[in-house]
């Protein structure tokens, strides 16, 4: 066999290997397209369908929608100026919804979103 070909081979071979074991050791956190696991999100959120946010003594951000539904999102690094905020910029996709791709604005920093999932109004109403 052609050296050539024989370490094409094992190079194919070795990166299908570590592309396996990462896979394995972080998979991704997103659910994929087709998957059947839907992803909590909330539709028209830059058309006003926030209507009121509060952080909680962990730093994550509870929110409520106009449909009397209630999420949480958690940050995938420090937002420290996140609970002293009087405004926030939520930052939507393309469609306009809020889900576990967004982010906020605080006081010119960008802060991401490393989980986002709904809640009940009791735990944000304990956020006060």
């Amino acid at each position: 066999m052609n050296p050539m070909l024989r370490a094409a081979i094992a190079s194919l071979v070795i990166g299908l290997a570590c592309a396996t074991a990462a896979r394995a050791e972080d998979p991704h956190p997103y659910p994929l397209e087709g998957s059947g696991v839907a992803r909590t999100r909330v539709p028209f959120a830059d058309f006003g369908s926030i209507l009121d946010w509060r952080v909680d003594h962990t730093g994550g951000l509870l929110i409520r929608t106009a449909s009397e539904r209630y999420y949480r999102a958690d940050f995938a690094g420090p937002c420290p100026e996140l609970p002293t905020a009087i405004n926030i910029g939520f930052v939507t996709e393309v469609a306009g919804s809020l889900d576990t791709w967004s982010s906020i604005y605080v006081d010119g920093d960008r802060c991401w979103f490393k989980s986002f999932r709904e809640t009940d109004r009791a735990t944000f109403d304990q956020a006060r």
